[in-house]
């Protein structure tokens, strides 16, 4: 072996679709699980239009090996934008930028 960890190991000989295919499965076992017990619905809030947040989230990063990422002086980093949808509770749309891009400026989906 080449001194790799394990997970580095098996992320490289795993095709994406099976993380792909992982991802759905989960995301439908927690849409189902969102219904009451007795097949109740929970009351929700009545709003014209659909309820949306945006959330962002700054991810630090060695300056020295990511020289693109300039977030300050001697700091590098990224933004996740993420817009979460209140129907589901789960994101619905994601961004990532360098770590200087305001939430207002991000392109929406």
């Amino acid at each position: 072996m080449f001194g790799r960890s394990s997970l580095s190991y098996v992320n490289e000989h795993r095709p994406w679709q099976l993380y792909q295919n992982l991802f759905h499965r989960l995301f439908a076992r927690f849409q189902s699980q969102l219904a009451l017990p007795g097949g109740k619905k929970a009351q929700k809030f009545r709003f014209k239009n659909k309820l949306v947040s945006l959330d962002s989230s700054v991810i630090d990063l060695c300056l020295s090996m990511h020289d693109w990422a300039k977030f300050r002086t001697t700091k590098g980093a990224i933004k996740l934008h993420l817009l979460l949808d209140h129907d589901g509770y789960l994101p619905c749309f994601a961004v990532i930028t360098t770590g200087k891009v305001h939430d207002v400026t991000v392109p929406g989906p």
